[in-house]
């Protein structure tokens, strides 16, 4: 049997509303779900204004420009007091980092997608302190990933100018 009923939209606990209007209702059409969706893929109005779960995250995102973009919204930047590595998972559940983390988060997510990436650390000369990058091939295209920004390179030697 379906059901029909009006309900308020709350994302992370939040009430969001659209111009003058008091709350948004939808009509929500309740069906039995499919055993075969594990995870289902949310609606846009939660993958635009909420926080999605590490799992659903990899149900939405198709390419690494997506994956960065997210990652970057989601992840805050925060200075590491120890040198500290953690995965992708971690960080998106902590949701902040320094530069390998956010680099562990977008090579994660590709490597789930199956997208090749991996982590580079560049370090200038005369310096001891590095930097860790995403850096990953995409239909033909090397791209990398400072903290979330995504940018197509002409190759991994060009991600000094980055």
């Amino acid at each position: 049997m379906v059901l029909a009923r009006p309900v308020r939209m709350c994302v992370d606990m939040k009430t969001y509303t659209l111009a003058s209007i008091a709350a948004v209702t939808f009509l929500v059409i309740n069906t039995a779900p499919s055993p075969a969706m594990a995870v289902e893929k949310p609606g846009w109005l939660r993958r635009t204004f909420g926080t999605l779960t590490w799992e659903e995250v990899q149900t939405t995102l198709t390419t690494p420009k997506d994956i960065c973009t997210a990652v970057r919204r989601h992840v805050r930047y925060r200075k590491d007091l120890e040198e500290e590595w953690t995965s992708g998972k971690e960080t998106w559940d902590r949701g902040y980092g320094a530069c390998e983390d956010y680099a562990a988060c977008v090579v994660d997510l590709c490597k789930a997608l199956g997208i090749e990436a991996q982590i580079t650390v560049l370090i200038p000369r005369g310096s001891w302190e590095g930097h860790a990058v995403a850096i990953g091939t995409w239909k033909g295209k090397q791209w990398v990933s400072s903290n979330g920004w995504y940018e197509e390179v002409d190759s991994t030697l060009r991600t000094r100018c980055v």
